[in-house]
């Protein structure tokens, strides 16, 4: 019973380890973030997204660094949300419809 007990504890806590969330921070480069407005659109897009925990815009490095969940979400996943909200990131090009819906200064 005592073995059992162990080799339980052993399989719950080897478990539980795999599934510990890691946050990972990556730095997206956004070129046509011209204005503060711009970087709240973006700031706005990347929180929409479940796992995200911490997104900060640079006007001046033109850059987005996000601090997401990897079992949540990848790379590609905060590109796609940056270019849906209509501005380039990284390679991922922003559809022209996106593009169209940005207000002026942002274009």
């Amino acid at each position: 019973m005592k073995r059992l007990a162990i080799g339980l504890i052993a399989a719950i806590t080897l478990i539980s380890g795999c599934f510990r969330p890691e946050f990972r921070t990556i730095t997206v480069s956004v070129p046509q973030m011209k204005s503060e407005a711009c970087a709240d659109r973006i700031v706005a897009a990347c929180k929409r997204m479940d796992g995200v925990s911490n997104v900060v815009a640079d006007l001046n490095k033109k850059t987005v660094d996000v601090t997401y969940k990897t079992l949540n979400i990848g790379i590609k996943n905060v590109d796609f949300a940056i270019a849906e909200a209509g501005f380039d990131a990284d390679d991922v090009k922003a559809t022209e419809e996106a593009r169209k819906a940005l207000p002026a200064d942002c274009k």
